[in-house]
Formats: structure tokens, sequence, C-alpha cells
């Protein structure tokens, strides 16, 4: 019994160990056989850039260990980098595809995200890192790259992260971190980030959202997106219906490219040094700061600036003046806009638009003297819409001037789209005394709408209509229950 035992035991054993040699053998077999082009992990970035040196490239780099695990990584470096220059630099944190069982070994997708970023003058970074601690990994990464800067050529002050599919999770806990990461200037998202503990609204991000992904996925991503765009956070996001995920393997169309056209640029744009500003005079180089200012709704800044401007050499600058009526409205100085305005009117007197807007301001504070001065200049000009020709008839009416108030008004009604340059025509007929046309006009307003019964009764203007046995039958024509009195625009105080 007991030999049997041993012998049994040996030739377990020696079956195991030709199991051992038969798996190895065809472990051998099946790396030394070419790729199959079936295989995704053999098709690399549908993008190529011009040629040139190649970039320098190590791989499997240590920066840290996790438990008896080394975390490796691997670099490009530009063609050419000189010793202890450092360039900007992205790592890549990507997924392995849609396909969880497309084996392991090294995709080339990987290795030519690398080479693209170094052949623009970047440095590429892939790494790998621990999936229990992924942030602990990303910051020994970072002060790994700042340590051995000089070797590695990587500017660790001017970082950007690409993570796509299952790594944009890490990515965001890193990135959204507090305090954010030293150095992180940019970061672009592929398709399947989920939701991120905070917004910062000091980070740019491209978040790309794959419309061919998972429908739950991408519900989770327009989520991200819409919290991202209510913060302020600076985010752009590039919809793309037409894409899946890994689409920038295996999709050479259009879109794709042109995803990944957008994805350089926005890296290059976060990344690389801007040009210097324009060189130009001093004076315009000012001029061009307000602007700014003023854009930026810093009014007072900007009033500053044209008030000392116009008080100067600038004084008969009809822009100038523009400019600070712009600067007084946004400061709520109505009485400071119509003066502005005034002065640019003054050094531009053919300007109908100036005039329009000054016309309007005028006539919204009940300055009817100023509507009548700044519009009746211009009363022939077609840039005059029913408002404007409008507001130059009703303050000839309320100035005792109901003949010249016609010819605006009429224009005004033609043109339609307010009742009240209707009304306001009818009582200008009812002034010089045309009764039937005042009546006409008067049912062409109800016709279209007017409802005042109460102003129809009390306005002074309609004295001379009131015993004509037409009135009543107009007045009947009205709701019973009278609406509130029109507004009458009162003089503001500033």
């Amino acid at each position: 019994m007991a030999k049997s035992r041993i012998f049994n035991r040996r030739l377990h054993c020696w079956l195991a160990l030709g199991g051992f040699f038969m798996t190895n053998a065809a472990t051998a077999a099946a790396s030394s056989a070419p790729q199959s082009i079936h295989d995704p992990r053999t098709y690399e970035l549908v993008w190529s850039e011009p040629p040139g040196p190649a970039p320098r490239v190590r791989e499997q780099l240590v920066y840290d260990k996790a438990g008896e695990r080394e975390l490796t990584f691997d670099v490009a470096a530009p063609a050419g980098l000189l010793p202890s220059e450092l360039r900007p630099t992205v790592i890549f944190l990507l997924g392995s595809g849609e396909d969880t069982n497309a084996g392991s070994g090294a995709w080339k997708l990987d290795r030519s995200w690398l080479e693209i970023v170094a052949r623009r003058g970047l440095v590429g970074i892939r790494a790998e890192i621990d999936d229990k601690d992924p942030v602990a990994s990303l910051e020994a990464l970072v002060r790994h790259l700042a340590k051995n800067a000089s070797d590695l050529g990587a500017d660790s002050s001017r970082l950007a992260l690409l993570a796509s599919s299952g790594k944009t999770g890490p990515a965001l806990r890193f990135l959204m971190s507090d305090p954010a990461p030293a150095g992180a200037r940019a970061a672009v998202l592929f398709y399947g980030p989920g939701p991120a503990p905070r917004v910062r609204n000091d980070l740019p991000v491209l978040l790309l959202i794959a419309g061919k992904d998972l429908p739950d996925r991408v519900a989770a991503e327009h989520d991200l997106a819409r919290v991202a765009v209510s913060a302020g956070a600076p985010w752009t996001i590039l919809e793309a219906p037409g894409l899946s995920p890994a689409f920038e393997a295996f999709d050479i169309g259009d879109e794709s490219r042109a995803a990944i056209a957008q994805t350089l640029a926005f890296l290059d744009a976060h990344l690389k040094p801007l040009p210097p500003p324009p060189a130009e005079a001093a004076d315009r180089a000012a001029a061009r700061r307000a602007l700014s200012q003023l854009y930026r709704r810093e009014f007072e800044a900007a009033h500053d600036y044209y008030n000392e401007l116009v008080a100067g050499e600038a004084q008969r600058d009809r822009q100038a003046w523009e400019n600070l009526a712009w600067a007084r409205r946004g400061m709520g100085s109505v009485a400071g806009e119509a003066i502005a305005l005034e002065q640019a009117i003054f050094a531009d007197p053919g300007n109908v638009g100036l005039r329009r807007r000054a016309g309007r301001l005028a006539g919204r504070y009940g300055r009817w003297g100023e509507v009548e001065e700044t519009l009746a200049p211009v009363i022939s000009s077609p840039e005059l819409d029913a408002i404007d020709l409008g507001l130059l008839g009703l303050a000839r009416l309320l100035l005792g001037q109901p003949a010249d108030a016609i010819g605006p008004l009429e224009r005004a009604a033609a043109i339609g789209g307010d009742v009240a340059n209707q009304y306001n025509l009818a009582c200008a007929y009812a002034r010089v005394g045309r009764i039937d046309d005042a009546f006409a006009e008067l049912n062409r307003a109800i016709d279209e709408g007017f409802e005042g019964a109460k102003l129809l009764a009390e306005d002074p203007d309609l004295t001379s209509l009131r015993a004509d046995p037409r009135f009543a039958a107009l007045a009947a024509r009205l709701p019973s229950a009278p609406p509130p009195a029109l507004a009458t625009p009162t003089e503001p105080t500033d």
C-alpha cells in the first residue's frame, strides 16, 4: 500500500510537470506567433503627424511600489531634447477598451499617443496605477517626475492628464482633490467619467461624450457636464454622437479624427507657452484695456478712463463719448448717460443710431423736449422704426404740437406692432379737428387689441369726440372693467 501511494504521488507530480511544460510551450508558441489583425491591441491612434525625427521612448521605468508590485511608466520625449531641458507633459491613463477579454499585453494605441504628443514637442507619460489607491499612485508619479525632471525632460509644473474609460474616475478624484494637484493645467476625459467629488473652477477640462457608448454611461457624462456648467467651471463639452469607446483606435472617419484634432489643440493651448501679446502704442494698449473692462462689466474702471479721456484731446471723439455713456449706463447713472450721448451726437450729428439711443432714453423718462430735439433732425431717415416714430409723435402731442405729431404717428401706425401708436394718432386727429379720421383710427386700435376704457373716457385729447354719437358706440366695444391707466414715465433722480 505504501509503495502504491508513493507511485501515485510520483505520477501526479510527473503529470503536473508535464502540464507545466505543455502550458509554457503553448505560451511560447503563442508569443512567437504573429499577432492577429483581429486583436484590438495591434491598432494605433487614427492620426499621424508629419514625418520627423522619432521621439526617444523609454519603457517600464519604476516610480513607486504597491505592496510587492512595482508601479511603472513609459515616457516619450521629443527628439533633440537638450540635457536638463523641460517640456510640458501629458500623463495618459488609458482604459483597456470595451472588451475586457482582449488579453494582457501592451496596446499600440497607448504607445502611439505618447509618440504623437512627443512629436508635437510635449513629453508623454503612460503610467500604471494602483487601483486600490489611484490618487496616491498619481501623487507619487508627479513627485517622481519632479524629482527626476532633468533626466526625463518632464516639466511637472505644466501637466495635463488624459484619461479614458474606467480610468476617468481615478483621474477625476486626483484632479479635483483638495488641495489641488500642483502643476495640473488641464485635463481630457474620454467616455466613461462618473460623478466628480467636486468641480474646480480653475482647471480647464475637455469632456468628450461618445454617443455610441452604453446609455447609462452617456447619461452619467451628461450629468457631470451639467454639474460643471452650473458651477461655472471652464469645461469644454465635446458631443460626439457618432463615436464609440476606443474610437481613437478603430474609427478612421472624420468625426473621430476631428475629435483627436480638438484634443491635441486643447492640450497645446493649455500647456504650450502662448505667443506674446502684439506690440502696440501705449495709447492703443490703454484703449484696449478699457474696452476689456467694458465687456467684463467693470464699469467704474472703464468710466474713470473715458471720463479723463474726453476731458482732454478726445473731447470730440464720438466713440469715446459713446463708450462713456455705456459705462455710465452700467453704473446706473441715467443723467450721466444722457449727457454722454448728447456729447457723442454733438461730435457726430448725422449718426442716426446715436440719436435713436438718446431719443429712447429721453422718452423712457418723459423728457419729451429732448425726444423732439434728438429725433426731429433725422425724421426722414429710413432707420427710424415704429418705436422711434411713435416716441417723436407722442412727444409732439404732449408738447402741444398735434399737427406736427400726425406725420410720424401715421408712419408708426403703418409699420404696426404697437396699438399705442394708433391711439395716439387718433388723439392727434381729434386735436386738429379731423373727427372722422380720429374715429376710424380708434376703431382700428380696438380691432388691434386696445382695451383702455378708462383712458378713452378721461383723455382730454378726445374731448372733441365725446358729444358725437359714435363715441358711445366706440366705448361699448371695450370691456366694462377698465384696465389700469397707462403709466406715465417720471423724471429720474440721479
